[in-house]
């Protein structure tokens, strides 16, 4: 029969209170959440700057659209005005 004390013991196996310990020690936190926040800061910005690349193709989308309906209406008026001289 073995007893505990002949068991050999493990020193490269840290006990769960020290892996904790390592997990959440404020240095480690600290820098965490500096990380985040770097990070948070970053995608503000990125959506700030899509946000407005969005705002100007929604300009230029607007304005292809009154070039397009007015094109169509002159285009009308052409067909009409052609239509009306070979009626003449």
């Amino acid at each position: 029969m073995t007893h505990d004390k002949d068991m050999p013991r493990s020193s490269s196996s840290p006990g769960p209170s020290s892996v904790i310990d390592k997990l959440f020690q404020p240095s480690r936190v600290s820098n965490q959440l500096e990380s985040v926040i770097e990070f948070s800061s970053s995608l503000q910005a990125q959506h700030a700057a899509v946000q407005s690349t969005i705002s100007e193709l929604e300009c230029k989308v607007s304005y292809l659209e009154s070039l397009f309906n007015q094109s169509q209406t002159k285009f009308e008026l052409l067909r009409r005005s052609h239509v009306a001289v070979q009626l003449d």
